[in-house]
């Protein structure tokens, strides 16, 4: 791992941002003030090494992932739980925001799983008092909130979230988002239930570059709404039988969707995940390569512990571990993603 998380040397910066540039560049670049200058360390010897919240100003000018020309919305959905839906959303956002790209992260999932971990390592909790009490979109949306009220800051400046809580499908003393939804639907039967973050949040989300919605497992208006005001869907399948069986059912219901709503969404992502080094995880990746070819991704993601260690730090697998094989992976993922995307606006698609 990664010694010293929140500092970072320029061999460091150099491996993060896969550059082909040379440290003597990356030097003049901070002598001539085209990047933050960076502190002097003890580290036996003095060394150089720029905080973390820095780095997006260094990927802006260095990065290996370009900025897009205009607003880029995914939904991250699979019925299947414990398939890297989440961390696959907190790994890509981390590293788009690492390369300048201003990330908004939506939380749809009640269970607050892409809250805790992007927020709580950066919270000092010694009592139940310190907890914090977030909001979530539903106050945007029916609570008549501001977006500055309910939107929260993380150790990266290019990437915020709107945090999920346990009132997104309860009356809490709250708006619930989901019970919201379903309300108005029934007063109102001209009423669609999957266009209210069409009309209602995605104009004051509009200075983002990207936005991530990162949904729970379980069918809900909340999805119907993420997939309907999405560009791309990112869709996890992990590499066994479980969820070699579902797949095909949980596929259709996005593409049922769509058809029904008269949706039609410019890629959908299909990435193996949980990946294992023996036959059987062998066979079925290959199978998803063989039989949805127009979906799955080359890349895939591993099954292996670093992953969690990165996390309770609140950091990525990349930041943690640079030379690790599930950094490779995730390298090699996100460039597939990205590339493709940014392809698309290219082609005016």
């Amino acid at each position: 791992m990664k010694k010293d998380l929140n500092h970072w040397s320029v061999n460091d910066i150099l491996k993060l941002f896969q550059s082909e540039i040379s440290r003597q560049t990356l030097l003049k670049a901070e002598k001539d003030q085209r990047i933050p200058p960076a502190k002097r360390l003890d580290k036996g010897l003095k060394a150089r090494m720029w905080d973390l919240d820095v780095l997006p100003e260094i990927g802006r000018l260095y990065g290996f992932l370009s900025a897009p020309k205009s607003q880029v919305r995914i939904c991250v959905y699979t019925a299947k739980g414990g398939v890297l839906k989440t961390t696959i959303v907190y790994t890509f956002a981390r590293i788009l925001a690492l390369n300048g790209i201003k990330v908004l992260i939506v939380g749809l999932d009640s269970q607050g799983s892409i809250t805790a971990l992007t927020l709580n390592p950066l919270i000092n909790v010694q009592s139940l008092d310190d907890l914090p009490n977030y909001e979530n979109v539903g106050e945007i949306i029916f609570g008549g909130k501001s977006l500055n009220e309910i939107v929260q800051k993380t150790d990266l400046p290019t990437l915020d979230i709107i945090p999920e809580t346990d009132s997104l499908t309860d009356q809490d003393n709250r708006i619930g988002a989901e019970a919201a939804i379903n309300s108005t639907k029934k007063k109102m039967d001209s009423a669609k239930r999957y266009d209210y973050f069409e009309k209602s949040l995605i104009n004051k989300i509009k200075n983002y570059d990207v936005v991530l919605f990162d949904n729970s497992p379980s069918w809900s208006f909340l999805i119907e709404n993420s997939l309907f005001s999405s560009d791309y869907i990112i869709s996890p399948s992990a590499c066994d039988p479980g969820s070699y069986q579902v797949l095909e059912n949980n596929l259709n219901s996005i593409l049922d969707f769509g058809e029904r709503v008269r949706k039609s969404w410019k890629r959908v992502f299909l990435v193996p995940t949980l990946k294992d080094n023996n036959k059987l995880s062998s066979q079925i990746h290959g199978a998803y390569l063989s039989g949805y070819p127009k979906f799955v991704t080359n890349g895939s993601i591993r099954r292996t512990v670093k992953g969690a260690e990165a996390f309770s730090v609140g950091k990525s697998p990349i930041e943690y571990d640079l030379h690790s094989e599930l950094s490779a992976d995730y390298f090699a993922l996100i460039k597939e993603i990205w590339n493709s995307i940014l392809k698309d606006q290219e082609n005016g698609n």
